[in-house]
């Protein structure tokens, strides 16, 4: 039996708990996104900061979904800061996070404000299928055509960021055809396709960069990185997700209020 006592959850915990039996995930919802929901709603009553939640084996054993499904579940959490990942030990149930509105606005436009050149190197250009999390993030069916653009932007010369950019491949057709080299995907939406974003949702986390990142970025694998996610949206619709990996060193989130 999964316990509280031991950070473990159970259904009938749950019911207990006046938090209605998970069931099945509807029609067209991921199942990562309906695991990490029951999980969100779960976590306030069944747990405090800093204690342990289930392994990937004993989510995927009580809630009957795959390991994969249970790690993407887990990932999901720990983007959207309700846990923290220690390597060799577990997840553990983060301390309540500030948020901070920031502007929507584009990584050029930031550059700008702070009187700098920005840069941007395109590494990779595509069309790609929508996988479990594109779809979810996106709210497009699983396998869409989605417009990716990986890019490495910096400011004057020097490597800042790691973009990594989604869009419903129908929202700007012909759009993957553009050199988006050296120049700002938003003003290019704005200017070749009518597209101005009107709201938007980012959520910033403390994290540490990855070999591969960090010989992109000119770091020390390991050394403090800000993970950026991004939502926006646009005539009612997601228009947008990116995920961008900023040098802890160099760059610097400021609210104005």
């Amino acid at each position: 039996m999964i316990l509280e006592q031991n950070a473990r959850l159970n259904t009938s915990a749950m019911e207990d708990l006046n938090v209605p039996s998970p069931g099945s995930p509807p029609p067209r919802v991921a199942k990562y996104r309906w695991l990490a929901s029951v999980l969100t709603d779960a976590i306030p009553s069944q747990y405090k900061p800093g204690d342990q939640i289930p392994s990937e084996r004993e989510l995927a054993e009580q809630f009957g979904v795959s390991r994969m499904t249970a790690r993407h579940a887990i990932t999901y959490l720990a983007e959207t800061g309700q846990i923290d990942r220690v390597a060799g030990l577990g997840s553990f149930v983060s301390s309540p996070a500030l948020e901070m509105p920031l502007q929507l606005s584009s990584f050029t436009k930031d550059m700008e404000q702070r009187a700098m050149s920005a840069g941007a190197r395109t590494l990779s250009q595509g069309v790609v299928s929508a996988d479990d999390e594109i779809a979810a993030r996106l709210d497009v069916p699983w396998g869409s055509p989605v417009t990716h653009f990986e890019r490495l932007r910096s400011a004057n010369g020097v490597p800042i960021a790691i973009e990594n950019v989604h869009l419903p491949a129908d929202l700007a057709s012909g759009l993957v055809e553009i050199d988006v080299s050296e120049r700002s995907l938003y003003e290019i939406l704005r200017s070749q396709f009518g597209i101005v974003f009107s709201a938007g949702r980012q959520v910033i986390s403390a994290r540490t960069a990855s070999a591969e990142d960090a010989e992109l970025l000119g770091i020390r694998a390991g050394a403090p990185v800000l993970h950026n996610v991004r939502t926006s949206h646009w005539q009612g619709r997601t228009a947008e997700y990116t995920r961008s990996v900023y040098r802890g060193d160099r760059y610097q989130f400021v609210m104005d209020f």
